[in-house]
């Protein structure tokens, strides 16, 4: 009988922008973020979007490509993706529960282009407290590109919700 071998990493929170990766049994590799491993059947969230493979087919999953230890008090994986007008910007952001109520201001002083993930955690007011350029999805490794992402998710202001956890962790992807 074939196992495949898992962490006991499930049992704690895992980090909300953690790359991970899963080897499939036909020798495809996949990267992004282990959602969760429950009755046979592992979710990952690859590039906003949750793709599930039952065990059967996974040959390796690696939980050591931490790309950020943030820790998590809600999973971004269980929001859906919105979208918001940042003048001629389009920003896509994932924050379960939450909405935007003030977009990103966005300047591109050049002619650079490409999509940067930034890794974002926000207080129970709606204040960005962390804001992390590079994360999985981004098309460019321009550092231009990530300071004028970092400085726009920054700018962001989220709805108050008082009942919210102190910290809630997500994403902002724009687009340049």
């Amino acid at each position: 009988m074939k196992k495949l071998t898992l962490i006991a990493a499930f049992a704690l929170p895992l980090s909300i922008f953690a790359q991970h990766s899963v080897t499939l049994k036909s020798g495809e590799v996949k990267s992004g973020k282990l959602v969760s491993v429950v009755n046979d059947e592992a979710k990952f969230m690859i590039n906003g979007t949750i793709n599930s493979w039952p065990l059967s087919t996974i040959k390796s999953i690696n939980l050591d490509e931490a790309v950020s230890a943030s820790s998590a008090n809600t999973a971004a994986g269980n929001a859906e993706e919105k979208t918001v007008q940042a003048g001629t910007f389009t920003v896509k952001y994932v924050m379960a529960g939450r909405t935007i109520k003030t977009p990103p201001k966005i300047i591109n002083g050049t002619q650079e282009t490409g999509v940067v993930v930034v890794a974002i955690s926000i207080d129970k007011y709606g204040n960005v407290l962390k804001a992390e350029p590079g994360a999985a999805g981004s098309t460019t490794t321009s550092s231009y590109l990530y300071t004028k992402a970092k400085q726009g998710a920054e700018s962001i202001k989220f709805d108050n919700v008082p009942t919210a956890p102190i910290q809630t962790s997500g994403f902002v992807k724009i687009t340049f």
